[in-house]
This record gives C-alpha cells, sequence and structure tokens, in this order.
C-alpha cells in the first residue's frame, strides 16, 4: 500500500528562462517530510480528512488495556507499522520542459513482526496498514495514509520546495544549468 505524490513540470509556469530539474535526494527529502506529517496527524488520532479516527471496539480496547495501551484511537500498538513507514520510491519526471517534476511513493513495509504475545508472527505492515485504511465487514475504515488536498502539508510541502528552487536559482539555474542525481 503507498500514496503516491507526484509534482508536475508545469509547477512552475513563466519560468522559461530557467531550467529547475529535482534530484532523487530531494524528491526523497519531501517525501519524508510527508510521511512524517503523515505520522504526526494519526498519532494525533485524526484522519486524512482530520476528523478523528472511528472509536474501538469495546472488546479490543479491552485487549489494548490488558497490554497497558492507551484507550485513544491512534492506529498504534507496537509502532511497527508507523514505524515502517518511509520512501518506497522516487522517481524523476522530465517531459523536456524547463521544470523536472519528480514522483515519490510513500507508505509501509512488508516486513512482519513477531506478534506482541510472542506466537508465530503477525501480519505484514502494509497489510495492517491497508485493513486500517478501508476497514472489514468487522472494523470501520479509518482512512489514515493520504494527503488532503488542501491545508497545512501541501503548504509546507510548497515551502520546501521553494526553497530547494531559490538555492538552485543562488546556484545558477538561470544560466540553463541542470541538475541531475
Amino acid at each position: 500500500m503507498k500514496v503516491k505524490l507526484t509534482v508536475p513540470n508545469d509547477l512552475i509556469l513563466g519560468n522559461t528562462d530557467a531550467e529547475f530539474k529535482f534530484t532523487l535526494k530531494e524528491a526523497k527529502v519531501v517525501g519524508e517530510f510527508v510521511m512524517g506529517e503523515i505520522r504526526e496527524r494519526t498519532q494525533a488520532g485524526k484522519s486524512v480528512s482530520g476528523k478523528r479516527f472511528a472509536s474501538y471496539k469495546p472488546s479490543y480496547l479491552k485487549y489494548r488495556q490488558k497490554h497497558e495501551r492507551r484507550s485513544r484511537v491512534n492506529l498504534t500498538f507496537t509502532g511497527a507499522m508507523l514505524g515502517s513507514c518511509n520512501v518506497r520510491k522516487a522517481s524523476l519526471v522530465n517531459s523536456g520542459g524547463s521544470f523536472g517534476g519528480f514522483r515519490v511513493a510513500i507508505g509501509p513495509s512488508a516486513t512482519q513482526m513477531p506478534n506482541y504475545e510472542g506466537a508465530g508472527t503477525r501480519p505484514p505492515n502494509n497489510f495492517i496498514a491497508y485493513v486500517l485504511q478501508y476497514g472489514t465487514k468487522h472494523m470501520l475504515p479509518r482512512p489514515w495514509l493520504g494527503l488532503p488536498k488542501k491545508g497545512k502539508v501541501a503548504k509546507d510541502v510548497a515551502l520546501i520546495m521553494g526553497k530547494m528552487i531559490e538555492e538552485k536559482w543562488k546556484k545558477g539555474a538561470n544560466k540553463k544549468t541542470t541538475f541531475s542525481n
């Protein structure tokens, strides 16, 4: 399960005298920032839309209490799923324009961890993430992996990218310098 963040080539209009080509390292920096924001929001108990997650069922609350876990819904029991989330793939996008964009896929790993109670292994992190995101017939969905179309994260990503572009400009991007990985 992954979320893809795509920054299109035509993000910056009217800069035909400059070439802005992001590197894979810069794409990964943006992806890690976004994943950090998703982790923070999830730990605060909020979904992609900013609403509180659906409550846990009473039987699961008892299980959490038995294992000294909080009753607040933040999709964390051991921390393994959220902890495994990072940039899975980054690629550069270049369609011949003056701006080279990028794509970043973020999400949890497919790692299987030992069961909390030590018996066998639990499902892989990406499976747990999928079930939490979309729910089952016995569990309400709790959409956590994703970004709202508007809001603070989108503005922060734009600021980060703006700073990267400013640095490139200072280093001579306005002289048709290309930046590659």
